[in-house]
């Protein structure tokens, strides 16, 4: 089995709770400075503290608490960074309320751009065709396993 393959079959046995999946844009340049993997990375890593200290307060700093995630990094076939992700709405927050949180910690990250999507899907199904999606090869610029934010994605366990 490749690893491509294996990857995809390892992020689809995810159990998502509740989930809300993600299309977050990125600014690709900011102060003459050009996004790139790393500094993607580094935004995400930033956007996600943030939501966690928003989410869990804290508990985040405390006890290491953080909102269960999976974050994959794209780029369009115009060259345009985004990244897509399934969050799994907190028990303690309605889907409206973890939205909003969303929106105001990724416009607070350097790199983040207003073009938010954030759907939460209907069923099962939907959420496999969502990973299914988001771990295409077609738009990922060295291969899904360097696409997927290995450091940043929460709902994955070490090997």
């Amino acid at each position: 089995m490749d690893v491509r393959r294996a990857a995809l079959n390892y992020i689809l046995k995810t159990q998502w709770g509740s989930p809300l999946c993600v299309t977050l844009t990125e600014k690709q340049c900011v102060d003459g400075v050009w996004i790139d993997s790393i500094r993607s990375s580094r935004n995400a890593r930033h956007f996600l503290n943030v939501l966690n200290n928003e989410v869990y307060g804290n508990s985040y700093r405390r006890f290491g608490k953080r909102v269960r995630s999976l974050l994959v990094q794209e780029t369009s076939g115009s060259g345009r960074h985004h990244l897509h992700g399934v969050f799994d709405i907190p028990v303690d927050r309605d889907a409206t309320q973890f939205k909003l949180q969303i929106e105001k910690a990724w416009r607070s990250s350097r790199y983040g751009h207003r073009e938010i999507k954030l759907e939460v899907p209907t069923g099962e199904q939907n959420v496999s065709g969502y990973l299914s999606y988001i771990m295409k090869d077609r738009t990922k610029l060295f291969g899904l396993c360097d696409a997927v934010d290995w450091e940043n994605s929460s709902v994955l366990e070490p090997c």
